[in-house]
């Protein structure tokens, strides 16, 4: 990517001394503006440098009429700083599809007349999911001192190169989406003889942020690294649960047997597991989470199973199962769903948690979440409670006959979460269902997968959880 910084520093270390002595004319990697312009030319400007090689927009900088280099700056007198960055953002999320990454910095000083105001400086970088789309319809490019739309007739490649450049960063997901870790014969199975391998779900967390060591100081610690997952926190609202009066945290995580750094970010793994009996077995593949420099994360999780029960000890919802799959289950995987869905909540919480404790940039920054079922022949997920019986009796009980499940298939950047402690628990609360639609359970059943969720967590003490990890 092309270089445009104008400073002898990075940005992030940049001051207001450093706008005093800003002395590029405007042009293509520049815009400056001497006032707060309308939501609808900050879209524009902003979409304009993701969709060609990235810029700098510069909000509270008058330029000179004839050398089109800075002549007053700090001219944003009205309101505070936070404001018009939060103007930024709304714009910018609202006018643009899908929203372009930037990052906001502030300046205070004093402009030419004397009188105390900001500057705000977005940092737009080239941008690899393009094309952006304004609200409008239009497709802005840089050209020259402005940013003016896309036109086929006189443009005819600038469309094909832009969806070229999503093209390569959707193949280079697809890389990182990838099997690491091993299984061992007792988890991969015997299909020949017909012995069924043991269900396994792959999580893949994809930031923007791809490739960019923008985490890089996990790598030197392994301490915080190991705090952030056997103690990570989940952030309730108030709004999120009728009865919770006021904002909570609980205490969630993992207690890994073994934590190491690698050349490319740290690893935790939980090598002891037990059997049914409860005898320590080490033969199986061990749960795994890796955390990347980049910010994306993958994680390599073995799914509790649960064995058929005898008649005598059958509950109402496995008496329903039994007759819907006439006592033909001999040869079925039942998944824990509740323990499921409770673990795969808890594995994305923690890396939120991880991406918040070593800076990741959120500010425009998105996460996608992608999951793929290993071994998923002949399994079915199982939920002890009254909308599961209703499924099994209104549709069947639903078994997988895929090896693979993948969600999503197509759309790479269909699951998105949400870092803000407002947004965090909905958002991966949407995922998870979402994953678990994928695997079997019909669209209308998210919200009783909600409710499980949250009913699961309330049921212990306030403050913390005590769960199957």
């Amino acid at each position: 990517m092309i270089n445009y910084n104008p400073f002898e520093k990075p940005l992030s270390e940049i001051d207001s001394d450093d706008i005093y002595e800003l002395d590029v004319p405007e042009g293509y990697y520049y815009e400056y503006k001497r006032s707060l312009i309308g939501k609808e030319d900050i879209a524009k400007s902003v979409s304009s440098f993701a969709n060609t090689y990235g810029g700098l927009l510069f909000l509270g900088v008058e330029e000179n009429d004839d050398t089109n280099k800075p002549e007053d700056r700090f001219t944003l007198s009205n309101g505070d700083s936070s404001k018009y960055k939060e103007t930024v953002r709304n714009a910018v999320k609202e006018y643009v599809s899908p929203p372009p990454r930037f990052t906001t910095h502030t300046f205070d000083g004093f402009s030419e007349d004397g009188g105390e105001g900001y500057v705000i400086l977005v940092d737009v970088p080239e941008s690899q999911i393009t094309p952006h789309i304004n609200n409008n319809g239009c497709v802005y490019r840089r050209t020259g001192e402005g940013s003016d739309p896309y036109r086929p007739l006189t443009d005819p490649g600038v469309l094909d190169d832009l969806h070229n450049r999503r093209e390569q960063w959707q193949e280079r997901v697809e890389e990182f989406c990838q099997t690491e870790v091993g299984l061992t014969n007792a988890h991969a199975g015997d299909p020949e003889n017909d012995i069924l391998g043991i269900p396994m779900l792959e999580v893949y967390g994809i930031p923007t942020t791809l490739d960019e060591p923008v985490c890089s100081d996990v790598r030197l610690d392994l301490d915080g690294f190991r705090d952030a997952v056997q103690s990570s926190n989940m952030y309730l609202l108030s709004e999120d649960r009728d009865g919770v009066e006021e904002d909570e945290s609980i205490k969630m995580g993992v207690d890994a047997d073994t934590y190491r750094a690698t050349s490319e970010g740290v690893v935790a793994q939980q090598w002891t597991t037990y059997d049914e009996d409860g005898y320590k077995d080490r033969a199986h593949t061990p749960l795994t989470i890796k955390f990347f420099a980049d910010g994306s994360a993958k994680f390599f999780m073995p799914l509790p199973t649960i064995p058929f029960p005898e008649p005598s000890d059958q509950t109402v919802t496995w008496e329903v199962i039994d007759r819907y799959l006439d006592s033909s289950h001999e040869n079925i995987q039942f998944i824990d769903g509740e323990n499921t869905l409770l673990a795969l909540y808890n594995h994305l919480n923690i890396y939120m948690n991880l991406l918040s404790t070593y800076g990741w940039p959120e500010e425009s920054n998105n996460i996608y979440v992608k999951a793929r079922l290993i071994n998923g022949y002949r399994t079915m997920l199982f939920f002890e409670s009254d909308w599961y019986q209703e499924l099994v009796q209104d549709y069947g009980a639903p078994v997988c006959y895929d090896d693979v499940v993948e969600a999503p298939r197509m759309n790479p950047f269909q699951y998105e979460i949400e870092l803000s402690k407002e947004d965090r628990f909905s958002s991966v609360l949407y995922s998870v269902v979402s994953i678990f639609q994928a695997f079997g359970l019909p669209l209308q059943n998210s919200t009783d997968l909600g409710e499980n969720f949250t009913n699961s967590i309330f049921q212990n003490s306030p403050g913390e959880y005590d769960g199957p990890f």
